[in-house]
């Protein structure tokens, strides 16, 4: 046992913590690159999962962005309505008002029209 502080040595003969500089794994020189393909394509996965995130991430905030615009559209569509619809009935209740004293007028003279016959008769004597 020719190991590190009386702990025997690996048994890819190399370095036996893992700790030390040169230590490795791997029993041979292709099981390196096995190991570096394997990192290599778990990066590329990991990439194009993360990909797709960020790009849903950004379609999230347009999607939210364009969500807020359309509510501020419906809502100044809904005041402009509203608007039209106060400016409607503004014009309904000044001609309702403009017949209302049209018929008031009316309405006096009338009363008018009347008193003058009684106020006559009273004039001359003749009860009614």
């Amino acid at each position: 046992m020719s190991g590190h502080r009386g702990l025997p040595r690996s048994r890819n003969h190399h370095r036996a913590f893992p700790s030390e500089p040169g230590f490795c794994y791997a029993d041979s020189a292709s099981q390196r690159v096995l190991g570096n393909s394997v990192r290599s394509v778990l990066l590329i996965f990991c990439c194009a999962l993360a990909l797709p995130a960020a790009a849903q991430s950004f379609d999230d905030s347009d999607l939210l962005t364009a969500e807020q615009r359309d509510a501020r559209l419906r809502e100044q569509q809904e005041l402009e309505a509203r608007e039209q619809d106060l400016l409607q009935q503004k014009e309904t209740t000044q001609e309702l008002l403009e017949q209302q004293d049209a018929y008031l007028e009316a309405l006096k003279a009338q009363i008018d029209a009347m008193k003058q016959p009684s106020q006559e008769s009273q004039q001359h004597g003749t009860p009614r």
